[in-house]
Order: structure tokens, then C-alpha cells, then sequence
């Protein structure tokens, strides 16, 4: 009788720990997606801020040309002018303004966004952790039960 019993207590601690082992694979399955999604938020971001950076050059470059006579003999013409007026006026660079700070307002977007993602993924491995010791309390009772 106790055989059959040990038996039975066998199967059931390996069927708990496959069990497990499927539970830990789905979760590390969900960190993965989650861990990819961060990257593609994070390649966005180095993008935007590329772009911010870039805007920059522009508007500093804008002024200098501006302020200087060398690019005003240089570049004539009505789209010159244009230039030059939007310049003078300040409309050019509030449109830079905004543009950075539209970008500015994707980044905060996106940074909140990885740090959900990264909460999810902390969450997920309390899970995953409190799994792996699941894990190894069954591995231990399966090998004390041929002690």
C-alpha cells in the first residue's frame, strides 16, 4: 500500500512541477514581448530626439545666416526674402519652438509608456521568481522522496 501511495505522491509532484515549468515558460514568454516592446519605444525615442537635435542645428544655423551679410549676398530671391522676413519676425523660430516642444510631448508620451511597460515587467518577474521557487521546492520533494 505505502508503494502505491509513493507512487501516486510521485506523479503528482511531477505533474505540479511541469506544470510549473509551463507557467514559468508563459511568463518568461510575456517578459520577452514586453522586454521588445521597450526596445521599439526606445529606438522611437532615440529617434524623436535625433530629430529634436537636428531642429536644433537648423535653428542655429537659421540665425547665423541670418546675422550674417556673407549669406544675405549669397542667397537672394523671393524665397530669400521669405526666409528672411519669417526670420526677422520670430515666426520661423516659434515654429521651431513648437515643433520641439510637439516633440518633447511624444518623448514624455513615450518615456511614460516604457515605464509601464517596465513596471508589467517587474510585476512579471515577481511572478516568474515566486514560480522558480515553486520550482524548487517541488525539485527538492522529488528528490527527498528518494532519500
Amino acid at each position: 500500500m505505502a508503494k502505491k501511495n509513493d507512487r501516486k505522491e510521485y506523479n503528482k509532484l511531477k505533474k505540479k512541477k511541469a506544470d510549473n515549468k509551463k507557467q514559468q515558460e508563459q511568463c518568461q514568454s510575456e517578459i520577452d514581448v514586453l522586454d521588445e516592446k521597450i526596445e521599439r519605444l526606445k529606438a522611437a525615442y532615440r529617434k524623436l530626439d535625433d530629430a529634436k537635435e537636428a531642429i536644433d542645428d537648423i535653428k542655429h544655423n537659421q540665425r547665423n545666416m541670418i546675422n550674417s551679410d556673407l549669406y544675405q549676398c549669397m542667397w537672394t530671391g523671393s524665397n530669400a526674402q521669405e526666409c528672411y522676413d519669417s526670420c526677422e519676425s520670430g515666426n520661423l523660430y516659434t515654429a521651431y519652438d513648437g515643433y520641439v516642444s510637439n516633440i518633447d510631448a511624444a518623448e514624455d508620451a513615450i518615456n511614460w509608456e516604457i515605464n509601464t511597460l517596465k513596471e508589467k515587467v517587474n510585476e512579471k518577474y515577481g511572478v516568474l521568481s515566486g514560480l522558480v521557487n515553486a520550482w524548487d521546492d517541488l525539485c527538492t520533494k522529488i528528490q527527498n522522496f528518494f532519500n
